[in-house]
């Protein structure tokens, strides 16, 4: 099925309106011309009338009835209508018509008027004009017909201009869009357009612009996990070939344990696989929740003494600060909960120099728990603290097995605590360290 277009659409809606309102311009005023001028003749038909009964009564004095009737032909002629003429009880007594016109007896009456004399009545005459009479206003009303009708033409040529004009004008935008889409569809991601034309023409291709940078920022992200996994996956797998091929050759790698190193990167590979299917699984919203009552203060020292060998090995101070008034439980997943906080706890360790503290602090009021890490690390520049939550983004942008990785554990981190009914947040100083933070309902989630 063909479908109209805007463009056609407007210029028909436009036709339609400006052809309906000369229509009922002209309509009227012809309306209101017929009518005026009916009024007006009326009026003069009124006075004509009074002024042939003055007339008749005159001649009725003069010459009784010969005289009226002479008086009768008198008026028809001077004033070009018919009379009727009829006594006090309503006989015809006479009649009178222009020359050229038949009788005018039973032609309806235009007006009728009395006769009267000393203030008696005594008859009356009326004025009628007879069906071949053509009205004297005729003439006028086709002169005004005849303008009305050439205005009518112009204004729908003006109309018919108007029309396509707007059709143009407003379709306009929505083409260059249209075209705009395609080359996105492409492959292009550079496209911008104009914000011109009308308002909500503009509003639309902000949005548009809108769109095509965030496709753009996406392409770049996807091509930076392209490379960012081909790095990450690359390393532990030449060196899981490299020990594999040595151990089949019979060849030994002194001062190293073969077994235990392809354990280390067969982990690394496997965490790398978690993280992706992980944050895989939070965008098709898979992830569920296992609440439970669990007591918030061994929880968090188990969370923690994971992680003290790590700090050890790396020469950093870890703590555990419980604050007054700290609630004794909540209701959590503690698995999803630990991912989360372990999350900031690593990124905390490898960003934090040999020599520095980070500090897990916990506190909560009457219905929330809130977790807090702190570090005296290397700290995070202004410009991108409000895209670290962003999945793929690395605020680190040289890779490195030492601080590189694929940017998901931060964007998993604020996953699990949203889905926990929770909100995330970070405050950074460049050079001085970072407080990554997290927050969640003491009784759990709210019901979906």
């Amino acid at each position: 099925m063909r479908y109209l277009s805007l463009r056609w659409l407007l210029f028909v809606a436009a036709f339609v309106t400006l052809t309906g309102v000369i229509s009922l311009l002209g309509i009227t005023v012809l309306h209101t011309a017929q009518h005026q001028l009916s009024h007006y003749a009326a009026q003069r038909d009124s006075r004509i009338a009074h002024r042939v009964a003055h007339e008749l009564v005159g001649g009725f004095r003069r010459g009784g009835m010969s005289g009226l009737v002479r008086q009768a032909d008198t008026s028809a002629s001077q004033w070009g209508s018919g009379l009727v003429i009829r006594n006090g009880s309503g006989r015809v007594i006479a009649t009178a018509h222009p020359p050229g016109i038949r009788s005018s007896v039973g032609a309806s009456p235009a007006v009728t008027v009395p006769l009267r004399m000393g203030g008696k009545p005594i008859g009356t005459v009326a004025l009628v004009h007879p069906p071949t009479f053509e009205p004297r206003l005729s003439p006028v009303l086709r002169a005004i017909e005849r303008r009305l009708a050439l205005a009518a033409a112009v204004g729908l040529t003006i109309a018919l201009a108007v029309s396509i004009w707007v059709g143009r004008v407003a379709a306009a935008p929505f083409r260059k869009m249209a075209l705009a889409a395609r080359a996105v569809a492409a492959g292009r991601r550079d496209i911008q357009l104009p914000l011109v034309g009308l308002q909500e023409a503009r509003a639309l291709a902000e949005d548009f612009n809108h769109m095509a940078q965030a496709l753009a920022a996406s392409e770049q992200q996807r091509q930076r996990l392209i490379a960012d996994m081909a790095h990450e996956f690359r390393t532990p797998l030449s060196i899981l070939l490299g020990y594999v091929t040595a151990l089949d050759e019979g060849v030994s790698v002194p001062g190293q344990d073969p077994v235990a190193l392809i354990r280390d990167e067969t982990r690394h590979l496997v965490r790398l696989t978690d993280d992706l299917q992980m944050l895989a699984r939070a965008d098709a919203q898979e992830l569920e929740l296992s609440l439970q009552w669990v007591e918030i203060r061994p929880w968090l020292r188990n969370a923690i003494n994971a992680l003290t060998d790590l700090a050890a090995q790396h020469r950093i101070e870890l703590t555990l600060v419980l604050k007054e008034g700290l609630a004794h439980a909540a209701r959590y997943d503690p698995d999803r909960l630990r991912q989360a906080l372990g999350n900031y706890l690593h990124n905390a360790l490898k960003y934090t120099p040999a020599g520095g503290r980070v500090t897990v602090t916990a506190q909560s009021d009457a219905d929330t728990l809130t977790l807090s890490v702190a570090d005296t690390g290397i700290g995070v520049d202004a410009e991108d603290l409000p895209r670290l939550f962003d999945r793929l983004y690395r605020a680190d942008r040289a890779r490195s097995r030492g601080t590189g990785g694929l940017g998901v554990g931060l964007a998993i981190t604020k996953k699990l605590v949203e889905l926990s009914g929770g909100s995330v947040g970070v405050r950074s100083t460049k050079g001085e360290g970072s407080t990554f933070w997290l927050q969640i309902p003491l009784d759990g989630p709210p019901a979906s």
